[in-house]
């Protein structure tokens, strides 16, 4: 507040800098991803496996980066995009935690079958928990992104 220079971070409200920063960290997560666990992604009741889902989680990498952009400039069609990226992924992710096994989803990532039986008397990893916690948290960012509409369609 007392730095007579602008800065860079000056171009956008904190809020907005900050969500900019943590899509810059996803895409980044993304792309470890693949080398890290088997390319697995949830996709609308199954798991879509294999080079598929690496060009998958690419492609969200990407988009990622663009919505990091996108929000710092606060152009709108970052704000739509987000909004469309959100609803489907939320989607996607809750309807094959409801319908698949949690703990086959770890297997195809690549866990040990010894740390998947340990797994198995864990709530958190079993029935729909899966489910119902990606949908509330779905739902938690979906209000996180109607609070941050007003800086893209200022008054």
């Amino acid at each position: 507040a007392r730095d007579p220079v602008v800065r860079w971070t000056d171009a956008c409200p904190p809020t907005i800098l900050a969500t900019s920063v943590w899509f810059v960290i996803g895409a980044l997560y993304l792309l470890v991803l693949p080398l890290a666990y088997r390319s697995v992604i949830p996709f609308f009741g199954a798991l879509l496996t294999g080079p598929a889902a690496a060009v998958a989680i690419i492609l969200c990498a990407a988009l990622s980066l663009y919505l990091a952009r996108a929000f710092y400039r606060l152009q709108r069609a970052g704000w739509w995009l987000a909004l469309v990226l959100l609803l489907t992924f939320g989607a996607s992710a809750s309807i094959t935690f409801f319908r698949i096994e949690p703990l086959e989803f770890y297997r195809q990532m690549g866990y040990a079958d010894q740390l998947i039986e340990r797994m198995r008397d864990y709530r958190a990893v079993g029935g729909s928990f899966l489910g119902w916690s990606t949908a509330i948290f779905s739902l938690l960012l979906l209000v996180f992104l109607f609070r941050i509409r007003k800086y893209f369609w200022p008054e």
